[in-house]
């Protein structure tokens, strides 16, 4: 076995060739540069293919029966492969794509549509970048197999043995050509795709930068009425919320059929919530075009009320942000059971109820969709309305509003944080604002305790010496008193039952 080893070593360790064209591998002699026969381009590698397996033929007429019919299956699964990989040669790279060219203004349906673009172009970047992944592994799943062959072959003896191992090793040898070639075009795919994503950001920069409109006393009351109707749509999504929470709350679920209901009617509930958030975003896009409008016509603008509105908006795309995980995961769980779910036992009313699940959970999953879309316009709309601003009203003062917004967001995101239950005590929640309470009611005490020692102190110092014992003795009992009414008084703001 060494000595075979060896010598298998030995000649892959040699040059195939010293000048002149590759030459063909031998099954039983596979030299180390035996795969550059197949290297080059299409013309030249495709006759050599053929020449290749025809020579193979004939040689498995000349190894044992038993062995006859598993070289006839590795020499179908070779051919195929090198078909694949010669039609991988002949696909060319793909080409790169443009964005729209640069203009000197532009509108803000121009804005808008530049962002459309722009998501499209990231959502394509990041496919290209999890298949070039994908491709990857493949690539490095496919190389441990092609090494694992070849250790076959050196450890095969001579003769059909060392004949097969050859046929394998070369039908690896093209599945790790195969998924090189795809990781190689897949590569190219990402790097055109992150360049036109970038190209597409960058033009969607100048879009913001270049941003011009040409106002009309009629704009502003157009844009009022269409904050109006934005409104009484809110109002209608409020409505229909209400109506949906009414109903999943009645339900029976005693029966298989009920509690398939009751699936139904959640997902309808989640369906009203991103309705709701849907309109709140239809809403806040028309305040924004309202306020950009108005910034671009000269009017006089009323900045507590724009920064009011723009801390809403902050306030609503970062309650979004936090919902819509959660409603994403919800759903795709629906869609996961309803698509698992067995039929075959269900009667046609049960089916009718398990169709309907379906069509309502696609349409949850596209509606969190639109809403992704809505918020990115938004987001747009909001960073024209800063630009409108700085215009307006000077940098510095636009940077001081920009501020103050940020501000009371982060307070209000703060505030938000004291409502969320961070543990319960038995069938007590303890909030955030449970324990900002506690914290504050122990200060306090420290605070007193602190206080009334300090005044037991000047008493002392002022009395008999020999009593500063009996001081110290008060001062740690008035302590120990203060803190452990404070703790009791803590814990029972809470919620916490000392009563007994």
């Amino acid at each position: 076995m060494l000595l075979s080893g060896f010598l298998a070593i030995s000649g892959w360790a040699q040059e195939t060739e010293e000048a002149g064209a590759p030459v063909e591998p031998e099954l039983r002699s596979l030299g180390a540069g035996w795969w550059t026969y197949f290297e080059g381009p299409r013309a030249d590698i495709e006759p050599r293919v053929q020449s290749f397996l025809e020579g193979i033929g004939p040689e498995i007429a000349e190894l044992e029966p038993l062995n006859q019919a598993a070289a006839e299956s590795l020499l179908k699964a070779v051919g195929e492969s090198f078909t694949a990989y010669l039609k991988l040669l002949d696909d060319p790279e793909p080409a790169g794509e443009e964005p729209p060219p640069a203009e000197e203004s532009y509108s803000v349906d121009d804005l808008l549509e530049l962002g459309r673009l722009s998501r499209e172009a990231d959502a394509e970047a990041a496919a290209a970048r999890g298949e070039a992944d994908r491709a990857r592994e493949i690539l490095a799943e496919v190389s441990r197999r092609r090494d694992a062959a070849f250790d076959a072959y050196v450890d095969s003896e001579a003769g059909d043995a060392r004949w097969l191992a050859g046929l394998r090793l070369v039908r690896a040898r093209i599945s790790q050509a195969i998924s090189a070639r795809r990781l190689q075009l897949l590569t190219v795919r990402l790097e055109r795709a992150q360049a036109h994503a970038d190209a597409t950001t960058r033009r969607l920069g100048l879009a913001l930068e270049r941003l011009e409109a040409s106002v009309e006393a009629s704009d502003l009351e157009k844009l009022q009425a269409q904050i109006a109707a934005r409104e009484e749509e809110l109002e209608k999504a409020r409505e229909e919320l209400r109506s949906a929470e009414l109903a999943a709350s009645v339900l029976d679920l005693d029966t298989p059929q009920g509690r398939a209901k009751g699936r139904l009617e959640q997902q309808n509930l989640l369906q009203a919530r991103i309705r709701l958030a849907l309109a709140e975003v239809a809403l806040a896009q028309a305040q924004a075009m309202r306020w950009w409008t108005a910034l671009e016509s000269d009017e006089t603008v009323d900045l507590s009320m724009l920064e009011k509105d723009a801390l809403s908006w902050s306030e609503l795309e970062r309650r979004i942000e936090a919902e819509k995980p959660e409603w994403r995961l919800e759903t795709e769980n629906e869609l996961l059971a309803v698509q698992s779910a067995d039929r075959g036992d269900l009667d046609k009313a049960s089916r009718t109820l398990l169709d309907q699940r379906l069509t309502t959970a696609r349409d949850t999953l596209a509606r969190v969709g639109n809403l992704d879309e809505a918020e990115s316009d938004l987001k747009l709309l909001r960073d024209a309305v800063d630009k409108g601003l700085a215009r307006n009203t000077g940098r510095i003062e636009s940077w001081f509003t920009a501020l103050s917004v940020q501000a009371k967001a982060l307070w209000l995101r703060a505030a938000g944080l004291t409502d969320v239950t961070l543990f319960s005590v038995g069938e007590t929640p303890v909030t955030g604002g449970d324990i900002l309470r506690v914290i504050i009611i122990l200060a306090l005490a420290i605070l007193w305790s602190r206080g009334i020692r300090h005044a037991i102190s000047l008493v002392a110092e002022r009395g008999h010496p020999g009593a500063q014992a009996s001081f110290y003795t008060v001062r740690r009992l008035y302590h120990y008193t203060i803190m452990i009414v404070a703790i009791f008084i803590a814990l029972s703001s809470i919620g916490l039952d000392f009563s007994n």
